[in-house]
């Protein structure tokens, strides 16, 4: 699990593109449009409650299957 900011992840996938290929890295974060800028688990919250976007295609790029029960509690699913 790495958690972090879109600019963050960003360069760590230039930098470190190979590890990113060859690894499972769960990429989570709280900053806005997280999941649209490649990440996989954005938490946010929605009526004072936790909540998160998936998305489904940065899941799949890292090797990472997403049960059908937690894709059903997200607020978004995102696949490109």
């Amino acid at each position: 699990v790495l958690f972090c900011s879109p600019d963050s992840l960003h360069r760590l996938r230039q930098q470190n593109s190979a590890s990113f290929a060859m690894r499972h890295v769960l990429s989570v974060g709280q900053a806005s449009d997280f999941a649209r800028m490649g990440g996989i688990l954005h938490l946010t919250f929605e009526d004072d409650h936790l909540a998160f976007i998936v998305n489904l295609s940065a899941a799949r790029h890292a090797q990472i299957e997403i049960s059908a029960n937690l894709l059903s509690l997200a607020v978004e699913v995102i696949e490109d």
